[in-house]
């Protein structure tokens, strides 16, 4: 269950904006997305990601991928 906010940290080899990332909900929920991109060196850069949610959302059982 995610009550407010997921927040995830990662490296990428170019800068990550807003409209990067797109969260595909099932059952859906509104969300925002804030994301903070530092340059770490020419071709690297700190990604610091916030998607951010309207209400608490807990993925259904319907939801989770099948590992057959």
């Amino acid at each position: 269950m995610v009550k407010s906010y997921l927040k995830m940290t990662f490296s990428a080899p170019g800068a990550v904006t807003s409209g990067d990332i797109y969260a595909n909900l099932q059952p859906w929920v509104g969300t925002s997305v804030d994301v903070e991109s530092v340059a770490i060196d020419t071709n690297l850069y700190s990604v610091t990601a916030t998607i951010i949610f309207d209400s608490p959302h807990t993925r259904t059982r319907a939801t989770r991928s099948s590992s057959a």
